[in-house]
């Protein structure tokens, strides 16, 4: 099931936020409202996908269709 790419892609993405909120170079209050902010909107969304769109249920329309174009 492709569908769990949209599972890692949203997991990814908050990790390279948390990533960068502790690497960079800037106000450790910007870093840090940004990080409250998208961390958990990663980890929402990528619950939701999994849970609502792969887990148990049949792949996504759209992976099927670019399987059978390739």
């Amino acid at each position: 099931d492709a569908g769990i790419v949209d599972v890692g892609w949203s997991l990814g993405i908050g990790a390279a936020v948390g990533w960068y909120a502790l690497v960079l170079d800037a106000d450790l209050i910007q870093r840090m409202a940004v990080a409250f902010v998208a961390i958990p909107w990663s980890l929402r969304l990528g619950l939701y996908l999994l849970l609502d769109r792969v887990k148990g249920k049949e792949e996504d329309g759209r992976y099927r269709k670019l399987r059978e174009h390739w």
